[in-house]
């Protein structure tokens, strides 16, 4: 990949990045989102095209196998679509180019055993696969449970791999061997296992704040590193010869630290990194690294990334820039629905509000943007939890022009919130502008008007525009109902009309927000 390479997978909320694979110019990496897909792997090269390999409707672990031949293998396993837990797991083969997607006791087989859940899984040099069940370890063989053992361990275990494809089992902080019938004991540690790792024919160990490297067969420790314990998995750790890497998974922070094996240590990065969180790396070569994390705006968007670092220079890496010039909001219609009945058999009903949403974007780069996604972010959006829109993108906008697209939303009464919006990134870039559109809350309880003989709205009564007079800048415009509930928001970079036709003949409050944040100022109209 190229010492600038920056990729932002804008096109899901992302909830945890998975495991990746970093070739000579693609990266295979696999996606846990907060909506559909759920679970997405997908294949990215050097000029950020992206190709989706696998998407899914259900969550899932993952894990990366590396082979002795270069070849890699992901498994998908512990899956889980909303409130059901899903059997089976997939296979992800990739060798020389070549990927291969295998699915083992899922429910596309026939005559599924939706008990077969299955929380981890291995292959030995047979192609048998184990799985680790509810209460048993699995043999599969061909696509079928060909054997089941009955261990007490087994809920909650774990299952590795090493070198000579034998099979250990681990739980907290104890690590059994399998044989092919029983399981051996094979150590007690002081601490629990947090994961379990080849290393050519070493086997790596993490506890917390604390690796330990074994012989193949875990008979002699080889190495005793103490490391930092905000290290919860070995995709933050990078072992070689006479080197120990690791870097902190710290929200937004990137730090990278270089260990020997006698216990030195030398931070190589150390930098702020706002709003960033970093999952896991890997080493290109002795001056860059490949790190990837997700970038989170508050709580509106989370989105996947992948950077290359040099550790010995500074790189200016490609941006988006895509603004929201415009921002309209409108209250199109509203009605009642049976919601619920209460603990005394009352009929409970609820008002619910459809708003039209209407965003003007502007292209600032040189580039033409062909993908970006809109996030919003609704806060205590109850009864019915956190809500938001969110819009993809099918347009392409040409340098310096500009573009509108239109969504809807709806809203229950008695959620008092605000409402934000951002644009994390375009054309799989991060974007360069702030992108925050923010207003305020949908419902409101002002029922005076603010005296400032400097600011007029005309015609008042009106039939279908008002035109605002003010020596300042106006920032956004919301106009509420009798009722306290939100009817029109309109922001721009600096208002002076406001088109109000479509609301129905009423008088309404007007609220206007300034450049100054502390000032803010309301109005009453008469809509005929």
């Amino acid at each position: 990949m190229p010492s600038n390479f920056e990729f932002l997978d804008h096109r899901v909320k992302n909830t945890y990045p998975g495991v990746f694979v970093q070739f000579e110019d693609e990266i295979l990496y696999v996606s846990s989102n907060s909506s559909w897909p759920m679970t997405s792997v997908s294949l990215v090269n050097s000029s950020n095209q992206v190709n989706s390999v696998f998407s899914s409707f259900f969550s899932a672990r993952s894990k990366k196998i590396t082979h002795s031949d270069s070849s890699y293998t992901i498994y998908l396993y512990e899956l889980f679509d909303y409130d059901i837990w899903m059997p089976g797991f997939y296979v992800i083969d990739y060798n020389s180019g070549e990927i291969q997607i295998d699915s083992v006791l899922t429910y596309e087989q026939n005559n599924v055993d939706f008990n077969n859940v299955c929380f981890d899984v291995a292959r030995d040099s047979t192609d048998q696969y184990y799985a680790v069940n509810w209460d048993k370890l699995l043999r599969i063989t061909d696509g079928e449970v060909t054997e089941e053992y009955d261990f007490e361990i087994a809920y909650g275990s774990r299952l590795f791999k090493n070198a000579n494809s034998d099979i250990y089992l681990f739980r907290d902080n104890e690590l059994y061997y399998f044989n092919g019938n029983n399981l051996i004991p094979v150590k007690s540690f002081q601490e629990d296992i947090l994961d379990i790792r080849k290393n050519g024919t070493q086997n790596i160990l993490l506890f917390e704040g604390l690796l330990m490297i074994y012989d193949l067969r875990f008979d002699e420790l080889l190495h005793e590193i103490l490391i930092d314990p905000e290290i919860f998995s070995l995709d933050q750790v990078h072992v070689q010869d006479t080197t120990i890497n690791t870097i902190i998974p710290l929200e937004d922070t990137l730090t990278y630290i270089q260990h020997d094996l006698v216990g030195n240590e030398t931070v190589l990065i150390n930098e702020l990194m706002p709003d960033e969180w970093y999952r896991s790396f890997k080493l290109m070569n002795e001056n860059e690294i490949l790190v990837c994390g997700f970038y989170r705006d508050n709580n509106i968007s989370s989105n996947l990334f992948f950077r290359s670092v040099p550790l010995d220079s500074i790189v200016n890496y490609k941006k988006s820039s895509l603004s929201i010039q415009e921002f309209k909001l409108h209250q199109s219609r509203r009605d009642t629905f049976h919601s619920f009945t209460d603990i005394h058999g009352d009929t409970i009903y609820e008002i619910r509000f459809f708003y039209d949403i209407d965003i003007t974007l502007q292209n600032e780069s040189d580039n033409i943007v062909k993908y970006f996604n809109i996030f919003s972010h609704i806060p205590n959006a109850s009864p019915f939890g956190n809500s938001s829109f969110s819009y993809t993108s099918s347009d392409v906008i040409a340098p310096n022009e500009s573009l509108s697209v239109q969504s809807g939303y709806t809203k229950y009464f008695g959620s008092i919130s605000g409402f934000e919006i951002v644009i994390p990134g375009a054309n799989y870039r991060f974007n360069d502008n702030e992108n925050r559109i923010a207003f305020p809350e949908f419902t409101s309880t002002v029922v005076e008007e603010d005296f400032d003989p400097d600011i007029v709205l005309y015609p008042n009564p009106t039939v279908d525009r008002l035109t605002i007079e003010s020596p300042h800048i106006v920032k956004n415009v919301a106009i509420y109902n009798q009722e306290g509930q939100l009817v029109l928001f309109h922001q721009s970079s600096n208002l002076r009309n406001i088109d109000v036709q479509f609301l129905p003949s009423a008088s309404y409050f007007v609220k206007l927000s300034f450049d100054d944040p502390d000032k803010v100022v309301w109005k009453k109209i008469l809509k005929f």
